[in-house]
């Protein structure tokens, strides 16, 4: 099996093609398509992560104790063991996984009733679990779920924040976290307010962190939303006050389908992977994700899709709670990419950019810009339009100068450009 494994792993490497000025190169797959699932099948349920160091891969089963979040190895595809158990954690349905910045692994379980909703957390791979969050204050119910979408993100301090999505609903359940420990184990419930009639409806839909100031959102029918959160400070864990959405422009080759939506940065450029289909009921293809180019802000794309991952899909199982979330690991000019369909498979790809100079003087953006206490500096050899932008697309600065510009910047993520050339900036 192994020697069969590593012939299909060396010809999907072969198959590496040029999309714009990247390069697409298949890594591993194990899918129903594919007809080698194996014992993948058993952990290919619920959700997936991927570490700070992109060396582990973390899936959530729909296994009791010691078999409840299954970590595979990010290069090869294969499982080497699962995570401690917590006894009497896991759910029937399964439940979301996350990773926050310092390596900590988050779990959740599936309510579907008045039943308590659990938070498992590891503080690394070998750590013993603790039940980080254990509350009934969650309002979900059988119809309503909550569990099935989560994320983290928690800085250096171990303060920062963690949300959940109530299926069929606008609803958002955050928890604030101060030195790796929830304020409160009961939620904050935020609905987001409604854009233009675009309601969010989807059941089992993923949640993908940006900054400390938005998320992902695959919550509609036809495509992702971007999520701003408002709150009542400029800390990682201030209180939120108020959430609102933005809607990627409907389009006829996403199906309804449940799902997650990943935002990646590579050599200054914003791309998007987000959910395709669920079923197959309208593609043949099965479960799949697009690949694409985003404008420097907001939520409109640049240009065609780039690559399907994968192009023939990962298969069609059925199944009433079926989704496809993707993960993103940055290393460099490279973004290792990995594309997990419910009961169908997981593959991974490697998307490289060669290095572009993007402004006038020969270097690159990012060589120009300087963190400060306060926010931020720029190096300008001559005379430049300095344009900063927030995530949503809010213009935060637009001026010509030269010399070192400096303006001071609330924590979170910026898109700089400098004479039309753009750059990630986080403060």
């Amino acid at each position: 099996m192994r020697k069969i494994t590593a012939i299909i792993v060396a010809f999907l490497m072969s198959l590496a093609v040029i999309a714009e000025d990247l390069v697409i190169t298949p890594l591993w797959e194990f899918s129903v398509q594919s007809a080698n699932l194996g014992t993948a099948v058993d952990d290919v349920k619920n959700g997936i992560a991927v570490s700070p160091d992109g060396a582990n891969l973390y899936l959530s089963t729909r296994t009791a104790d010691a078999s409840q979040v299954a970590i595979y190895n990010a290069s090869t595809g294969i499982r080497s063991g699962y995570l401690p158990g917590l006894a009497g954690f896991a759910s029937n349905y399964g439940g979301d996984v996350a990773v926050d910045g310092n390596g900590a692994i988050y779990a959740s379980n599936v309510i579907i009733s008045a039943s308590a909703l659990k938070v498992a957390r590891w503080a690394s791979p070998a750590a013993t679990p603790e039940l980080f969050i254990s509350t009934t204050a969650h309002t979900g119910s059988g119809t309503n779920r909550v569990g099935y979408g989560m994320d983290v993100r928690v800085d250096q301090a171990g303060d920062g924040f963690l949300i959940m999505h109530k299926n069929g609903t606008a609803d958002f359940l955050i928890w604030l976290i101060d030195n790796n420990v929830p304020v409160s184990q009961d939620p904050t419930i935020l609905t987001a307010s409604l854009e233009s009639g675009i309601a969010i409806t989807d059941s089992y839909a993923r949640i993908s962190i940006i900054d400390d100031n938005s998320f992902w959102f695959d919550g509609n029918v036809t495509r992702p939303q971007l999520v701003t959160i408002t709150k009542n400070g400029t800390a990682i864990n201030s209180a939120p006050t108020a959430l609102s959405y933005t809607t990627l422009a409907f389009r006829s080759d996403v199906n309804a389908g449940v799902g997650g939506a990943a935002e990646f940065m590579l050599e200054e450029n914003r791309y998007l992977v987000f959910a395709a289909n669920n079923h197959g009921t309208t593609f043949t293809e099965g479960h799949m994700a697009r690949f694409q180019k985003l404008l420097a802000t907001g939520v409109t794309v640049d240009g065609e899709v780039l690559a399907t991952f994968p192009a023939a899909g990962l298969g069609k199982t059925t199944d009433a709670s079926h989704f496809v979330e993707p993960a993103v690991y940055v290393n460099g000019t490279d973004a290792y990419i990995y594309v997990l369909g419910g009961f169908n498979g997981i593959a991974a790809y490697k998307v490289s950019a060669p290095g572009i100079s993007t402004s006038t003087s020969g270097t690159s953006v990012s060589s120009m810009l300087r963190r400060t206490a306060s926010g931020i500096a720029i190096e300008l050899n001559k005379e430049s339009l300095v344009e900063i932008f927030s995530v949503t697309g809010a213009t935060v600065v637009s001026t010509r100068t030269s010399g070192i510009f400096t303006h001071d910047l609330n924590t979170g993520m910026y898109i700089v450009r400098v004479n039309g050339k753009a750059a990630k900036f986080i403060k």
